[in-house]
């Protein structure tokens, strides 16, 4: 493991902790209604994207249902992420309001194998941590970096809790940064060079 590889675990293992104590220390009357709409730069974005590719939140990561609810309810083409298997390279499939998600590898759902195979030119992305350069840290499996590096048109956004900010985020030549990052209370975009 290179020295980059260790400050980027140890940094995982530390921004889990800090995003899990904070979403458990919200009360259940705020968490019901954080990340209840998209805040308006996001939906001008998700209204000019052809389809919007967005994750399925786990246990801490900051909420997607009523962005994906928000989508349907308005029209907009919804995709999430799919994986056959755990060696397969991620891809995004069509998910509409009335068909059910399934587990999939990586304990995420997902839409059947049978839903249409998309090419999002938007993505809402999970994190662990990002920062004001719109460096971000992701899980650590890579999944986005190759599927951006696929698709380096894509616009990009990550989703975040304001505690996941950190700004020494040890970055590689793979890693793409972020367009925007929202969080709870705050919207941060890229600056233009």
């Amino acid at each position: 493991m290179t020295e980059l590889s260790k400050l980027k675990h140890a940094l995982r293992q530390e921004m889990r902790t800090k995003r899990q104590d904070f979403v458990n220390a919200l009360p259940d009357s705020v968490r019901a209604l954080v990340f209840r709409v998209p805040p308006p730069p996001v939906q001008h974005l998700m209204k000019q994207a052809d389809c919007t590719g967005i994750y399925i939140a786990k246990s801490y990561e900051a909420p997607t249902h009523h962005y994906i609810q928000f989508m349907h309810e308005n029209g907009l083409p919804v995709a999430v992420p799919y994986f056959a298997d755990n060696d397969s390279q991620m891809e995004f499939r069509q998910h509409d309001n009335e068909d059910p998600l399934e587990a999939g590898p990586f304990h995420i759902m997902q839409p059947a194998g049978s839903a249409c195979v998309v090419t999002p030119d938007l993505l809402i992305m999970p994190l662990l941590a990002y920062n004001a350069r719109m460096e971000r840290l992701g899980q650590g499996g890579g999944h986005y970096d190759r599927y951006l590096a696929q698709n380096p048109d894509t616009k990009t956004i990550g989703l975040a809790w304001s505690v996941q900010e950190h700004d020494n985020i040890p970055v590689e030549a793979h890693d793409v940064a972020l367009d925007m990052v929202t969080t709870q209370t705050s919207i941060i975009e890229r600056k233009n060079a």
